[in-house]
């Protein structure tokens, strides 16, 4: 197996002239052993970490960045619109009764 530290991707020797002829082979691939393969493509990731290229190029683990300003403006908003729904959801699955519905209106 290969593996792009500027991809950060592994590529599949056995289709390397179908990468070539669609002219995506990384530059930069680098051979690595299964063992690598394995345990940063196929294992689920330590809690709380993602596969990075590492200074050498072979891929390793590092923390998961906390969300940026703007996903958190993102992560509220979607909160907001689901609680929102919800609450629509609720009132409109009732039967308030109108002024009209209980003879309230001359």
């Amino acid at each position: 197996m290969f593996y792009s530290p500027s991809l950060n991707i592994f590529v599949n020797p056995a289709l390397k002239d179908d990468y070539i002829n669609a002219n995506s082979w990384p530059d930069d691939a680098l051979a690595v052993s299964d063992d690598v393969y394995n345990e940063f493509a196929i294992n689920t990731p330590p809690d709380g970490k993602i596969r990075v290229a590492g200074e050498n190029g072979l891929p390793t683990w590092a923390l998961i960045p906390p969300p940026s300003h703007e996903e958190l403006i993102q992560q509220a908003e979607s909160e907001r619109q689901l609680l929102l729904n919800q609450a629509n959801e609720y009132m409109n699955s009732k039967q308030w009764p109108g002024k009209a519905a209980i003879g309230r209106l001359k």
